[in-house]
């Protein structure tokens, strides 16, 4: 619980910093795997734009559909002029 709330408040503060730099996106690794609680409640804390919570065998999508998936994401998110965010990958999605 402490770890959560220690990684949420760091992800909070980044996501300020963002905002503040007015366009700039963070993507920020947390530890677990792609399925853990720890990623989950951080989430339900920090407020992400955009969190990859499961693994991407499971869903049939490759690396290069995530990134073009995450792509589509920050320019809709531009073209509504929000030109900042965070996104949040657990350690374990990418092994």
């Amino acid at each position: 619980d402490t770890v959560c709330r220690t990684l949420s408040s760091y992800i909070g503060q980044l996501g300020r910093l963002a905002q503040c730099a007015g366009n700039l996106w963070v993507f920020i690794r947390i530890m677990g795997d792609p399925w853990s609680h720890v990623a989950v409640q951080c989430t339900l804390q920090a407020h992400p734009n955009i969190v990859l919570l499961s693994g991407s065998r499971l869903h049939g999508q490759s690396l290069p559909g995530i990134v073009k998936s995450l792509c589509d994401i920050i320019v809709k998110r531009h073209k509504a002029g929000h030109s900042c965010g965070v996104v949040l990958l657990p350690l374990g999605l990418l092994q």
